[in-house]
């Protein structure tokens, strides 16, 4: 996907990214490892997002991201690919709420940005291997 490949996260800045998503989403997030490659793949190791009750609604054994290159300097990134493999996905519903809508909220919401036009993101392409669904 180009570019030299980097381990970004050590063990504390891993935890602090794992901590940061967490605090954002209101639940439990973690990462055991991510590595790099500039400026536009991200391999994250170890992928853990529960639900609001505390259920596990994303296990990831690698979770594989792809991005418009140089993502960070343009209004618009195109999120090109998401690869997960060795995956458990729980999605359910009591009532009429998925599990997952607090996902939804979140990322649909109006967010303060830096960027002159804000972030958009354009979704292109999900591959799942070897996962229970």
């Amino acid at each position: 996907m180009g570019g030299p490949s980097f381990t970004l996260c050590t063990e504390l800045d891993r935890q602090k990214s794992s901590r940061h998503f967490s605090e954002k989403l209101h639940t439990r997030v973690s990462i055991k490892h991510v590595d790099f490659s500039l400026f536009n793949r991200m391999d994250l190791q170890g992928f853990l997002i529960e639900d609001q009750q505390r259920d596990t609604l994303l296990y990831a054994g690698t979770a594989k991201v792809s991005i418009t290159d140089w993502f960070f300097l343009k209004e618009k990134a195109t999120l090109k690919y998401i690869g997960l493999q060795n995956a458990m996905i729980n999605m359910k519903r009591t009532d009429s709420v998925w599990n997952y809508q607090f996902l939804v909220d979140y990322f649909s919401a109006p967010k303060k940005s830096s960027f002159k036009g804000g972030l958009e993101f354009d979704f292109k392409v999900m591959e799942t291997r070897e996962y229970p669904f």
